[in-house]
């Protein structure tokens, strides 16, 4: 039965459009036969550790960009993956002037998937005594999702938030029914 999945996810996966390579992503994750599933595995991105050491924040948060930029998912191996920021997964309307008004340039969704072989799962684990995580009174997420619309022509291009789960870049706002 979970062959039979995985074969559906692929096929599914194989109507999109043919990636068209934004971002950096490292050979060995190209050459992985799950690239051309559709996934890209994260364990093939500089740093990305999943025996629990180090740090894998800026790996991760590559392989989400990358993935999101090449209409794939995210695929994580068993194991433990230490972060120590937020990973972010945003998505942007941004300002289309010949409608006057927001659009997503280009139909893509943030997918970040679990392996289910084997009897381990993997498990995304926020570095212990982060300061930026200690604080009740500014709940900080591990993980977010986020969709940001344009208010006007100024917004033509993303621009990061200055806070992962509240904070609005200049010139859009957070589309309130996608927050997680």
């Amino acid at each position: 039965m979970r062959t039979s999945a995985v074969v559906l996810c692929g096929s599914l996966l194989a109507l999109l459009p043919a990636p068209i390579v934004k971002g950096e992503i490292p050979e060995a994750a190209r050459q992985d036969p799950r690239h051309a599933l559709g996934y890209v595995v994260v364990t093939h991105y500089p740093g990305v550790r999943p025996d629990g050491q180090g740090d894998s924040t800026t790996g991760i948060q590559a392989a989400i960009e990358d993935a999101y930029a090449n209409h794939l998912a995210v695929l994580f191996p068993a194991g433990t993956y230490l972060i120590s920021d937020t990973l972010k997964c945003y998505e942007w309307n941004v300002w289309a002037a010949r409608r006057k008004r927001a659009r997503n340039p280009d139909r893509r969704n943030h997918i970040l998937v679990g392996s289910t072989r084997g009897t381990k799962r993997p498990l995304i684990r926020l570095r212990p005594r982060l300061p930026a995580f200690a604080d009740p009174e500014k709940p900080r997420p591990l993980l977010v999702y986020r969709v940001f619309s344009a208010n006007n022509e100024k917004a033509t291009q993303p621009v990061e938030p200055d806070e992962p789960l509240l904070g609005n870049p200049p010139n859009f706002h957070d589309q309130p029914n996608i927050l997680f």
